[in-house]
């Protein structure tokens, strides 16, 4: 059929389809950078939180001077032995806290991207959503190459 045939409300609804369904694809691919920028807002937000913290304590420690002992003292062997023995320990002690704590707050940083991605994993198909994904997980690839 010829489109000078067909009325003029009819080529207007046509043409409505045609843009409703343009802007339904537009505002999907907006949906999805908003939930990129979300992402790597929480990332972003991580790390400044992290490097807060680290000026934080960095700051304390020039406050506090340095904790070794400035004197010296005479026991005998066997007690320095003991005494030496229970800083080694506390030491050990201290690094395990510190590593257990890092740990909790890396996992903490990826519950908090994940939960943005709350959706199954099947239901995501675009490339940014498997790299911000990936990201999340801390996984490495070459996301530039093009292959498979």
């Amino acid at each position: 059929m010829a489109l000078s045939n067909i009325p003029d409300w009819k080529k207007n609804v046509k043409q409505l389809l045609i843009e409703t369904y343009d802007l339904r694809r537009q505002l999907s691919q907006t949906e999805a950078q908003l939930r990129a920028a979300e992402a790597h807002y929480t990332v972003m937000a991580q790390a400044l939180a992290d490097t807060n913290a680290q000026l934080v304590s960095m700051s304390k420690k020039k406050t506090r001077g340095t904790t070794k002992i400035k004197a010296r003292w005479v026991a005998l062997p066997e007690l320095q032995d003991i005494a030496e023995e229970a800083n080694r320990k506390k030491l050990e002690r201290c690094n395990v806290e510190e590593e257990a704590q890092k740990q909790a707050d890396r996992h903490a940083c990826q519950d908090r991207v994940l939960k943005g991605f709350d959706h199954r994993f099947s239901a995501y198909k675009r490339k940014d959503e498997f790299i911000i994904l990936a990201g999340a997980l801390e996984l490495e690839h070459d996301w530039h190459h093009s292959g498979p």
